[in-house]
């Protein structure tokens, strides 16, 4: 399957959800940028909150 990403919940409890890490654009594997405290695409810059919801295209909004 997809690379996924697992939810660690506040009481340090893993979350009954994972997220994709797939870009909804093209593709390409979307890591964790902990300075910005988001998902950012290196392929075309599309950027994902930490629930996985697009909050920067070219990814469909």
């Amino acid at each position: 399957g997809d690379p996924t990403y697992l939810v660690v919940e506040n009481d340090r409890t893993l979350a009954t959800y994972g997220i994709n890490a797939v870009c909804t654009h093209l593709g390409c594997v979307v890591p964790w940028n902990s300075a910005e405290n988001k998902f950012i695409c290196p392929c075309h810059g599309s950027q994902y909150n930490n629930q996985g919801k697009v909050v920067r295209g070219p990814a469909p909004l």
